[in-house]
């Protein structure tokens, strides 16, 4: 569930397609968890921008939370990202991304500095 989850992730890119999209995955896939709630994955906020809703290391094809450390939950809700902005005409990358902002509830400062 969400109360267990360490690490979230949101994003901000550049989108390379100007028109207005909305990413809204509705089953159980194997590429990325299904949102939970009324929320959608990803939207294009302004032409060119797109907005990623925050991922968590959820297992996409079971629904369920992964990783036993901060940096595995990093990792995957990171992994997340880079595919839901792939579907959106994006790329996680330093030349895209105009802000990414994790989130943790972790006291664990050795994990923190691991990150």
């Amino acid at each position: 569930s969400m109360k267990n989850t360490r690490i979230a992730v949101d994003a901000i890119a550049f989108q390379s397609i100007r028109k207005k999209n909305v990413l809204h995955v509705r089953s159980v896939s194997r590429w990325a968890p299904v949102c939970i709630g009324p929320y959608a994955q990803a939207n294009s906020v302004e032409p060119g921008i797109i907005w990623v809703a925050g991922q968590i290391a959820f297992d996409p094809g079971f629904m369920v939370l992964r990783g036993e450390t901060p940096l595995e939950e990093l990792k995957l809700s990171l992994r997340h990202v880079s595919r839901v902005l792939d579907c959106m005409g994006s790329k996680l990358c330093s030349n895209n991304a105009l802000s990414v902002i994790v989130y943790t509830t972790s006291d664990d400062s050795a994990a923190m500095d691991e990150m």
